[in-house]
């Protein structure tokens, strides 16, 4: 939606709050209704911003053939991404009760990052954190956190399977990160002070030098419909005893070991 109205032009009518959109608020226009009044505020970017009148006579032409494709892609995503859904709950998603390797290393879960990836950069799917903390927990670790941001856990409409995400609270595997600061910086910092490791395909472009050594920790991965794919550089980083044990090595994109 908010994809949409950008590439348009539009406008989204909608009740969550603009702190839980990326869109700059004046895309954004909440509504209430007064018993069987449907109202919308006169000022609804508040009191600096244009009124509704001016929003609603906006001049900006909507691109009529730009929205004609995007909604073609939207609809296609979507299909591809149902068909992911069902294959998930065909998938065995129990938690090994077996004892943990407490030798294994922290594992941070990029939480957006995972579950923009598996929802094909379209949709936030928390089927996808929920896939991915399942691959390392059934490995042997058990400190693994998953950082999300906060409003994400106030709203079950602002992502697919928010249950998914309700389970792994359970057990105490989710941080939520305060919504409206950078949530990059929290997991580089436990990362460094923990020397863990990242799960992301985030290259934290907006951090320097000093963060060097933490960034070489992020794992990067893929996935193929719902199997969730880790990644390593190269050999030599497969044979350290600390990387998470990953289905896929690469060397310059190709792959050259293939676990059991």
């Amino acid at each position: 939606m908010e994809k949409l109205a950008k590439n348009s032009g539009a406008l989204i009518v909608t009740l969550p709050g603009p702190d839980s959109w990326s869109e700059p608020y004046h895309r954004i226009l909440q509504f209430t209704f007064m018993k069987d009044s449907f109202m919308l505020p006169d000022d609804p970017c508040g009191k600096e911003g244009p009124d509704l009148s001016t929003l609603l006579l906006s001049k900006n032409n909507i691109k009529e053939i730009s929205v004609k494709i995007l909604i073609k892609d939207l609809l296609g995503k979507w299909e591809d991404y149902s068909n992911i859904l069902k294959d998930f709950k065909e998938l065995n998603l129990s938690f090994s009760e077996e004892p943990g390797n407490d030798d294994l290393p922290l594992v941070i879960i990029d939480g957006g990052n995972v579950a923009m990836s598996h929802g094909l950069n379209i949709f936030y799917s928390f089927f996808g954190i929920y896939r991915a903390v399942l691959h390392y927990w059934n490995k042997g670790y058990r400190n693994i956190i998953v950082c999300v941001p906060n409003w994400r856990k106030n709203s079950e409409y602002t992502g697919y399977g928010y249950e998914y995400l309700h389970k792994l609270s359970e057990r105490g595997l989710v941080a939520l990160t305060p919504s409206i600061c950078y949530d990059d910086r929290f997991m580089l910092k436990e990362a460094k002070d923990k020397t863990g490791w990242i799960v992301t395909n985030d290259q934290f472009k907006d951090f320097g030098k000093e963060w060097k050594d933490t960034k070489n920790r992020c794992i990067p991965f893929e996935f193929n419909g719902n199997h969730f794919i880790p990644i390593t550089i190269s050999s030599e980083i497969h044979q350290d005893p600390q990387i998470p044990a990953s289905s896929k090595v690469y060397n310059y994109g190709k792959a050259i070991v293939q676990d059991p």
